[in-house]
């Protein structure tokens, strides 16, 4: 199980506990290094989020699908593995993948959990050194160790951990904050926050009653022109019960970034509505989510970014090993050999 304690040392401590730091720590483990992961939320998975919305049971709040080169690498995602936890996207449904990842498509395989991604990310996080509600405040960096502060999210507590090596693949926002809390803006890239451009989006999660059954378990809209960017019905087709997922496009919680939660909601069950049949909205839920994305035509961040050799301060995650306009973090778990081989080597120099 996670926990929000620490050791006193480790060899390489991962900071954030997405797609990334998730497969990163997994191919580390089959190389024999135990790294520990430490991770601000409740649950492993980042932005592959979930959430109870009414008696429906989980609804992902963040992606819906996970993209694989088709080749794989034979670690973990192996076709047992991947039947088990997922099942294969269909790239013919244009509604479920994104628009601007169509001409990607050729280089990869799409899946979709079997259940909610929290029970995907529980699934990856089998076996690793899980730190959770634990936030990174600052590094400090020794002769062959950094001492890492963290404070935790639940008590409050203040805790201070020694890692050899460190891998932060926090959002670029949060990992220039972290750096320039610790006095080591020198490591920070010039161009760390501005070739990374975040998305806005509000998010809004409704138990709701149809007029009638539903043909289908799933109903998904796309962009309407009215601040819209997706609508998923996920319906129970022995009844009228049903759960609605509305996210807004950037536009949209940029013009009511300052709205109360009442007013977005509101806003958000009127496009329900004019969209469904709706007899009743039992519940809403509501949430703000960022969506990170490399500026178009900037190749930056081609991998990921060793920005001390010793100690060892690896930046990677979301924006690092994507290129051009594919969303960042999708893919960038790929690039865990590379980085699992320069860990590798530190570790060897070190000793």
């Amino acid at each position: 199980m996670p926990s929000n304690t620490l050791p006193d040392h480790t060899t390489v401590a991962i900071i954030g506990s997405g797609l990334t730091g998730l497969y990163l720590g997994q191919r580390l483990r089959l190389l024999g290094i135990n790294a520990l992961l430490a991770d601000k939320g409740r649950y492993p998975g980042g932005r592959m989020a979930a959430r109870n919305v009414g008696l429906t049971g989980m609804v992902n709040t963040g992606p819906r699908f996970f993209m694989t080169c088709k080749a794989g690498d034979g670690l973990l995602f192996t076709p047992q593995w991947l039947e088990t936890n997922t099942q294969q996207g269909k790239n013919s449904d244009i509604c479920e993948i994104p628009e601007d990842l169509t001409g990607y498509m050729p280089g990869f395989a799409v899946h979709k959990p079997a259940g909610s991604f929290r029970e995907f990310s529980l699934a990856l996080a089998s076996g690793l050194e899980m730190h959770q509600q634990l936030k990174l405040t600052t590094l400090k960096q020794g002769n062959d160790r950094w001492i890492l502060t963290f404070e935790s999210t639940d008590t409050c507590e203040i805790m201070e951990m020694t890692a050899r090596h460190v891998v932060l693949t926090l959002p670029a926002p949060q990992i220039a904050e972290t750096l320039t809390n610790s006095g080591l803006n020198e490591l920070i890239p010039s161009n760390l926050t501005t070739n990374i451009k975040y998305e806005r989006s509000l998010v809004g999660m409704f138990e709701i009653e149809l007029t009638g059954q539903s043909e289908t378990n799933e109903t998904i809209l796309t962009n309407d022109g009215t601040g819209l960017r997706r609508m998923l019905i996920r319906s129970d087709r022995s009844s009228s019960s049903a759960v609605a997922y509305i996210e807004s496009t950037d536009d949209f919680a940029e013009q009511h970034r300052e709205a109360s939660k009442e007013v977005v909601l509101g806003l958000f069950q009127a496009m329900l509505r004019r969209h469904v049949a709706v007899v009743d909205v039992k519940s809403g839920q509501f949430h703000r989510w960022n969506y990170a994305r490399i500026r178009p035509g900037c190749k930056a961040f081609p991998g990921p970014l060793v920005v001390s050799e010793k100690p060892f301060l690896m930046l990677a995650g979301e924006g690092f090993g994507v290129a051009d306009e594919v969303p960042a973090g999708l893919v960038s778990a790929q690039r865990s050999a590379e980085m699992a081989a320069q860990i590798m080597s530190a570790i060897e120099v070190s000793n």
